[in-house]
This record gives C-alpha cells, sequence and structure tokens, in this order.
C-alpha cells in the first residue's frame, strides 16, 4: 500500500469511524469524521483509532453473523488514522508530562 498524506487522510476518501456504544461490545456503529457520535453522560463510549473507508459501512451491513449482530471478521480494506494515542503509565505526572512534552519527531 502506497503511504498516505495528512491531507488524504482529511479527504473524504478516509471518513468513516467504528463506535462502541454503552460497552465494548456494542460496537459496529458507524458514523463520519464530520458527524462524530458525542457520548451521553450516561452511557460510555468508545471511538476507533482507525479511520476506514465506506467500503466498512457496506460491509458491516453485508455480513451478519447467525445471532443477527455485524462483523467485521476477515475485512482486509484500506484504513488510516487522524491521531496517534499514547499512554504514558507513571506515579508522577510530572515525569509523565516530561515523556509527552519531549522533542517531537517531524513525520515529513
Amino acid at each position: 500500500m502506497d503511504s498516505i498524506t495528512k491531507s488524504e487522510t482529511k479527504s473524504s476518501k478516509f471518513n468513516v469511524v467504528e463506535y462502541a456504544v454503552g460497552n465494548i461490545f456494542n460496537r459496529h456503529i458507524i458514523s463520519t469524521t464530520d458527524k462524530p457520535i458525542i457520548p451521553s453522560e450516561k452511557e460510555e463510549l468508545y471511538r476507533s483509532h482507525f479511520l476506514h473507508t465506506e467500503e466498512l459501512t457496506q460491509l458491516i451491513h453485508q455480513n451478519r453473523k447467525p445471532n443477527g449482530k455485524s462483523s467485521i471478521a476477515g475485512y482486509n480494506g484500506e484504513l488510516s488514522v487522524d491521531k496517534i494515542v499514547i499512554d504514558i503509565d507513571s506515579a508522577d505526572l510530572q515525569t509523565a508530562h516530561m515523556c509527552t512534552s519531549a522533542p517531537r519527531i517531524s513525520a515529513q
């Protein structure tokens, strides 16, 4: 797969986002980057790190398990990311902050 530029990631090609609402097992809820699902105060909301093309939406609607739930098993389509999440575990908040504030590496 060819590398994808930042501007291509923000294009409409990669605008499909998968969510889980209420708990991590209630997933395959699809929205778009321009219409994100807003969390409520009463239930958990999880957002996939990956951005997909419309191909994922089609797969979810067509690929159902015998129990009627959607599945993305076997999905091998293109994907992208719009954020890279870094989780620094440290008992000392200042140390964790220093780790994330270190000089940035530029992807060029």
